[in-house]
């Protein structure tokens, strides 16, 4: 997340590291009961190789007709994976690069992207 935060990326950030955690922010239940400030218009899940619980939050995303871009950071994604979670919404899946330097401009240049032209908070899972 420093990296995120010294990038001059227009943006506040949240961060949470499970699925249910995920759904717990954005319907404000469990840690998140009474949580205050708008919700994301953007959901950035970082896994990887995207898995059941990633089709199943961006099955869940949609659901509840939410309208927030669903992007997905993984080191791999199988072909039928990739297929699957193109099907149920997602928007955007990207391979993320092995090399830390690499990931962090990497990083820095997708956020700009989606925050440019969706938003101005993020939510990373």
């Amino acid at each position: 997340m420093q990296t995120v935060r010294g990038s001059g990326v227009p943006t506040s950030v949240v961060c949470v590291r499970s699925y249910e955690s995920a759904c717990h922010f954005l319907h404000r239940t469990g840690d998140f009961v009474g949580r205050v400030g708008g919700d994301p218009c953007l959901v950035v899940i970082e896994t990887a190789e995207p898995d059941d619980h990633t089709q199943g939050y961006v099955e869940l995303l949609r659901k509840n007709r939410t309208p927030l871009p669903a992007v997905v950071l993984c080191d791999a994604c199988p072909q039928e994976r990739m297929r699957r979670l193109y099907e149920i919404g997602t928007n955007s899946i990207l391979v993320m690069p092995a090399e830390m330097e690499q990931y962090k401009d990497w990083l820095v240049t997708t956020l700009q992207y989606w925050i440019r032209l969706n938003c101005t908070r993020i939510m990373l899972t």
